[in-house]
Parts: structure tokens; sequence; C-alpha cells
């Protein structure tokens, strides 16, 4: 529905004939192979990247898109001759695909604007190096962000990570946004979907789970390592388990309210016990 809208601006502004330019979407949710348009980068070929801003006030947005490799350049297109290039970070945190990547930068938009960007084969890298978050030695790990802000995470003996097994779990993320400090812990859970012969059955659009047991959930994913990505426009910090991924994921700009983003990737449910699996990330501020 959108397509001749994104035409109609692209043709005013870089002077790009819509007959010759082919629109696609990419989600985000997905892996970067789904997303065929940036596989072009691979061919050395540039992708035009149009994004709008739908709400009237002026505001700085993280973009992220999918790409299958880490040669590649962002710039800002002002007009057809003139463009600004841009930082640029690109994640991959996907252990099972080196080629599933996360290009992110950073602009600002105006009210029920369109800005218009250039994805650029490039010969240098902007892969952000995943460094270890775990360390026995040293169980507590401090991440620095732009504007005296800070990540402080607190690791659990045997590499278990954020896993709330019981009240002794004292594993904590902690949040300093350059005044305060926010005290938080997050637990992958699960609730056993009520299936029966009568009645509505939990599915994909109705959470129901067992009527005996939907006053608690029960322990999904145990986290058993991390990485942190630090980069120019994003911090990240990746938790990692057989049954699920979790994702922070900071914006490094100069704000009073800069961007937080808090992700989960679940795996194939493993349904083999007969028991369906409603899964949920519980976030306890402490």
């Amino acid at each position: 529905i959108l397509n001749p809208v994104f035409q109609e601006a692209t043709k005013k502004k870089l002077g790009i004939n819509s007959d010759y330019a082919n629109y696609a979407n990419c989600l985000v949710n997905t892996t970067a192979e789904a997303c065929h348009v940036t596989q072009g980068l691979l061919k050395r070929e540039n992708v035009l990247v149009a994004i709008y801003n739908p709400v009237k006030n002026t505001r700085d947005q993280l973009i992220r898109i999918k790409v299958p490799t880490t040669k590649v350049q962002v710039y800002l297109m002002k007009s057809r001759s003139e463009k600004v290039k841009l930082d640029t970070d690109v994640i991959c945190f996907n252990q099972t695909s080196a080629s599933d990547c996360d290009l992110f930068f950073l602009d600002r938009f105006e009210g029920f604007s369109m800005n218009h960007y250039l994805l650029v084969p490039a010969q240098k890298s902007n892969l952000v190096a995943g460094v270890e978050a775990i360390d026995l030695r040293a169980p507590v790990k401090t991440v620095q962000l732009p504007g005296n802000r800070s990540v402080t995470v607190s690791f659990l003996a045997k590499l278990r990570l954020f896993s709330l097994i019981d009240r002794q779990d004292l594993t904590t993320v902690v949040y300093n946004d350059g005044l305060e400090s926010h005290p938080f812990r997050f637990r992958v859970n699960y609730y056993p979907a009520y299936c029966t012969s009568s009645g509505q059955n939990s599915g994909a659009y109705i959470f129901r789970p067992k009527n005996k047991e939907r006053d608690h959930s029960v322990p999904y994913a145990v986290m058993n390592s991390a990485k942190i990505f630090k980069g120019k426009v994003v911090t990240q910090v990746t938790f990692y388990s057989d049954e699920a991924i979790v994702v922070m994921r900071f914006e490094n700009r100069q704000s009073s309210t800069p961007g937080f983003a808090l992700d989960t990737f679940v795996n194939s449910i493993n349904i083999q016990d007969n028991i369906g699996k409603e899964i949920v990330i519980l976030v306890d501020a402490l």
C-alpha cells in the first residue's frame, strides 16, 4: 500500500524513476538470508533504503537492517549528488550463521518526513567484535556508555546467568543513566499450555496456561554464556542458551532519553514431552 508513496517521494528527492526501482520489505525478526534485497551487497550492489517517520514530532531514531556482510557503509542521501557518511555498526551475534548480521545507524527525522539512505559495499569491515562477558575471576562486568552511563552485569558461579531457580539467585543487571541506578533481572520461563478435547485451547493468538498452573511459570532457559559488543552506534549485551537468546541493546548517543531495547529469540520449542509451552520473559525491577 505504501509503495506508491515511497516511489513518489524517492523520485521527487532523488530523481529515480519508479519504473526502475524495485521495492521490498525486510523484517528484523528473521535472518539476513530472508532479506533478499540486501543480498545484493554480496554482489557489490548498492541498496537504497527509504524510511518514513509517521509522527509529527522530530526524533532521533536507531535504524536496524538485516545484512549478510560486515563490509557495508551507510550514507544519508540529501540529494542524488550529495551524500553524508554515517557511523555504521554491524553485529553478528547469531552463533549458527556467520552471515546473519544486524546493521545499525542513528539519524534524526523531522515530523512526517522520509529519509533515504544508501548501503554501499565497502572494502573495510564495520564489524563490532564480541568480547566474552564471562570470566570466573571477575564475576561482575561493567560496560561504560556515553553520557556517564554504564551497565553492570553480575554473574552467578557455574556460569548460570539470570536463572531464577529460587530466591537465593541474586544475579542482576544494573543500568546507571548518569543520575541513578536501575537494577533489574530477567527470567525466560514458560507456562504449560492448556490443551484438551473440550473448551478453548491455548494457541497462536490465545494465551491460556493450564488452570492449575496459571499462577506461576516454570524455568525454561538457563543462560550459559554472554558476549558484549561495544560499537560507535550501539552497545549490546547478548546472552546465550540452547533454548533462547536474550539481547540488551543500548544506544550510544548523547541524550537525556537514549533508547534501550530488550529482545528475545526462542529456538525451536521441544514438544517431545507432549507439553505445549507458552514462553515468557519476566523482568523484575529490584
